[in-house]
């Protein structure tokens, strides 16, 4: 009977009374494939972010995706330029609403006239990203606003937008 006592009680101390993330509203899925209009990778991308860190209601988030801002060159031909955004991001809030900012760099692969000859070039810019997220049903899809300056290779700063649907897994 002792012996039965002590094994209720170390049971107890072990196992957490606290809530699972499930019950909590914390998003269990550390992956996110996303649509965006706008935003750090031009008119349209489509884009991947892995989750690489977590606290409680604070997570960082790798993002990675590819873009493009005119599909045609001054020849009016298919010829798009490429934009490629690497960055971080933090997510503050895990339940349906949610905090977004993070920071990055945007390899430009675009489209520039030699006389009547396409050249392409690369240049590099930055980008920052201040936004909202909602998420929907079960944390599998979510919609995010973000509000993304740009800063290209001529230090202007071009003030951006972004709007996007994803699919966590």
């Amino acid at each position: 009977m002792y012996l039965n006592f002590k094994l209720k009680y170390l049971l107890l101390l072990i196992t957490s009374d606290e809530p699972s993330d499930k019950n909590r509203g914390i998003n269990p899925y550390h992956n996110g494939i996303f649509i965006t209009i706008g935003g750090a990778s031009g008119i349209g991308s489509l884009s991947y972010e892995r989750k690489i860190a977590g606290y409680q209601l604070l997570s960082l988030w790798a993002h990675a995706g590819f873009g493009t801002f005119k599909i045609r060159d001054f020849r009016d031909r298919f010829n798009p330029d490429l934009l490629i955004p690497i960055g971080l991001n933090t997510r503050i809030g895990q339940k349906k609403h949610s905090g977004i900012a993070g920071m990055g760099m945007v390899l430009n692969y675009f489209v520039m006239a030699d006389g009547a000859q396409a050249v392409r070039n690369t240049s590099f810019g930055y980008f920052a990203k201040l936004g909202y997220r909602f998420t929907f049903n079960q944390n599998r899809t979510y919609l995010q606003l973000a509000y993304t300056p740009i800063l290209n290779r001529n230090n202007y700063i071009h003030n951006w937008a972004g709007l996007s649907i994803a699919y966590a897994f």
